[in-house]
């Protein structure tokens, strides 16, 4: 068999899964927040006048909650959609620390019931996409926000050295199982858990990981040195003097 063949046979491979996975994501992780948010407004169109108003209340914060969360779904499964295209995309030159700053203050409603703790530099400049790069911070602090008990604590590092820095985002929860950690930046692998307890296509981290690999750089989950908890750390090159970049269409 040919090298363009079996690359061909690859990328044929790569399509078929992705398509497998985004229909297991439809019949299931889709559908769910859906009903939520069907089952809730229902109720509220059809008792309203007999319903208390903290009742009411109670069934509008669900269908939002729910709604919310299905946007998330689905902007998941566009952005890898978008990144398996090998789009192209522009660099720009950012400060990480203020990127990594306002992506927490974005997400302060996701954090009223986590202690986010940061610990930033004054200035670090890496040439990213900007847009990319601050989706896969967001995807990170979701992460951590959703998986692990309420009021305990979240740390958001970026240190660096002349050839790299690196974003960490550690929490103080329960821990992963160091088994299902080669498994996490797996596209594929939530289609195969039946047991998660909570709901989501999973795509969070294997965004985060083509989002790192297509600035060069990396991520790598892995358990604190002491303590509870996991910390997840995206890798990226920092600009060691001023170059210039070619730009290309799209973000």
């Amino acid at each position: 068999m040919s090298v363009s063949t079996s690359n061909k046979n690859n990328s044929q491979q790569e399509r078929e899964d992705l398509h497998a996975m985004l229909l297991s994501s439809v019949s299931h992780d889709l559908k769910t927040p859906l009903a939520c948010i069907i089952g809730s407004l229902d109720i509220y169109q059809q008792l309203k006048d007999t319903l208390s108003e903290e009742r009411k209340d109670s069934l509008i914060s669900a269908a939002i909650k729910e709604a919310r969360r299905l946007d998330s779904f689905i902007t998941n499964i566009l952005d890898m959609a978008r990144l398996e295209s090998d789009i192209a995309f522009k660099h720009e030159r950012i400060d990480i620390g203020q990127l990594v700053r306002q992506c927490v203050l974005k997400m302060n409603a996701v954090f009223n019931q986590h202690d986010v703790r940061l610990e930033l530099p004054s200035l670090v400049m890496v040439d990213v996409n900007e847009l990319w790069i601050a989706r896969a911070v967001t995807l990170l602090l979701d992460n951590a926000a959703l998986y692990t008990p309420v009021n305990t604590q979240i740390l958001v590092t970026v240190t660096s050295d002349q050839l790299a820095c690196w974003v960490a985002v550690r929490d103080f929860g329960p821990g992963i199982p160091k088994k299902i950690v080669p498994a996490l930046f797996h596209k594929h692998s939530r289609t195969t858990q039946k047991d998660t307890k909570i709901a989501g296509t999973g795509l969070g981290l294997p965004i985060c990981k083509a989002i790192a690999e297509m600035h060069g750089g990396s991520i790598r989950c892995e358990k604190p040195a002491s303590g509870n908890g996991t910390v997840f750390t995206i890798t990226l090159p920092v600009i060691q003097k001023k170059q210039k970049h070619k730009e290309k269409s799209g973000n």
